[in-house]
């Protein structure tokens, strides 16, 4: 990251170089300062809490995604080569934006070690034995000031950095991205009240799978904001970028009768299993940059061609630019029939890329037959669908739990079996639920 123009900056020091080891701290990734206060555009990510810096997503770090595809470092290299959605129409890179990478994780500091931890790797650090317990967590010389949970640590570093002209100009856009529990540590800090200068400056708000409640925001501004200006992706089975609901689309109730309530628009990532993927796998990455592409531009006058990023463009979704059309818009919605993936299909390999579109996720895919024996891939998962039912014997001899999941595999001895646990397993079964 340092030869990529960001490299670590040390708080609560404030300090390119390494504070003393004695001293608590933590390190985030940041454009550096002189460089930082020059610019017009700032992307801000906040990361989820589990994680180590930088790191998006550990199961494509250590396989197919490799170090630069499962963290910041592939992020980086797009901005500084100007071929993200982001800086797409700046060909000739002149306004490749800021970049300050957030450590909500790592927000435990061993002076063992000389360095802050996340929670995974404190309990992981040597012991006498297999029985001894971990090292116990002091609550005043094991926490960094200032930084003690997620919410503190990024009100801390926008307190501190993004609010601080010697770092940041104050006519700077900010175009923050939360992923998972990093979504709601900035949703916390953008409602506190004090808060109406950062909520002034930001550009645009993507929020990857958050986890935050919509009942929790009680700023009239942040919701405004949101509304207007902030996207949600998060897991689903519809097709990458359809639209699943908006605050001014009245939802249905579910089978229990509850209203389900968002307060931005929320998009299919075209991701369905693990929710760090939507952001690990670059065709997720692209469709949130592409959001904040897309408000860029549009703020500076400029219209962004139809399905640039992957975004679909259908009627309603947009009005002008990046404002939605607050009218009749039509929620994708899921066909029971059409969901259903054939028993004769046979997996793909996670991760791998068929589509034809720069940036897709196809990770998720299935390759499958279909009635004339035509290989066709759906981005549905094959989840059976479920039924609330009674117990009871029916016609057939089979239990009235059993009839209620639709297209569940019989047991079947003529199947090839795999052996798993000394348990001979349906081979079939196992590619349905996504284990081969």
């Amino acid at each position: 990251m340092i030869a990529l123009g960001c490299p670590p900056l040390y708080l609560p020091h404030m300090t390119a170089s390494k504070p003393d080891g004695k001293e608590p701290h933590l390190a985030i990734y940041c454009t550096p300062r002189e460089t930082l206060k020059e610019k017009k555009d700032i992307i801000v990510i906040a990361n989820n809490s589990g994680t180590d810096l930088g790191v998006w997503s550990y199961r494509h770090l250590l396989r197919s995604g490799g170090l630069d595809g499962g963290s910041c470092i592939s992020l980086a290299k797009a901005l500084q080569a100007g071929t993200s959605a982001f800086t797409r129409f700046d060909a000739n890179r002149t306004d490749t934006p800021g970049l300050v990478i957030l450590n909500p994780g790592q927000l435990l500091y061993s002076h063992r070690q000389a360095s802050a931890q996340t929670h995974t790797s404190w309990v992981a650090q040597p012991r006498a034995s297999a029985a001894h317990p971990p090292p116990r967590i002091h609550p005043t010389h094991n926490v960094i000031h200032g930084h003690a949970s997620p919410d503190a640590h990024v009100a801390t570093v926008f307190a501190a950095l993004l609010r601080n002209p010697a770092f940041v100009s104050p006519a700077a856009r900010l175009y923050i991205v939360g992923l998972a529990d990093g979504a709601r540590a900035v949703l916390a800090c953008l409602d506190d009240p004090a808060a109406a200068w950062l909520r002034r400056r930001v550009a645009a708000l993507a929020l990857v799978q958050p986890t935050h409640a919509p009942t929790a925001v009680t700023s009239a501004a942040l919701r405004a904001l949101l509304a207007a200006r902030g996207r949600a992706f998060v897991l689903s089975r519809a097709p990458r970028g359809a639209l699943l609901g908006a605050p001014w689309v009245e939802s249905a109730p579910n089978e229990w009768g509850h209203v389900e309530r968002v307060d931005c628009p929320v998009y299919a990532s075209g991701v369905a299993d693990v929710a760090e993927s939507i952001f690990g796998m670059e065709a997720g990455r692209a469709l949130v940059l592409g959001w904040l592409g897309e408000v860029k531009w549009a703020d500076a006058g400029m219209k962004a061609p139809a399905n640039l990023w992957g975004v679909l463009e259908t009627s309603g979704n947009r009005g002008r630019g990046y404002e939605n059309e607050k009218g009749d818009v039509e929620v994708w919605k899921e066909d029971v029939e059409d969901s259903q993936v054939g028993a004769e299909g046979d997996g793909m390999e996670y991760g791998q890329v068929t589509e034809d579109v720069p940036g897709s996720v196809t990770g998720d895919m299935t390759a499958t037959n279909n009635k004339s024996g035509e290989k066709m891939q759906t981005a549905e998962t094959g989840i059976p669908h479920v039924e609330a039912v009674d117990e009871g014997e029916n016609e057939a001899g089979l239990t009235e739990q059993t009839r209620g999941f639709e297209g569940v595999i019989q047991p079947d001895s003529g199947r090839e079996k795999v052996r798993i646990a000394d348990t001979e397993v349906d081979k079939d079964l196992l590619v349905r639920a996504g284990l081969l």
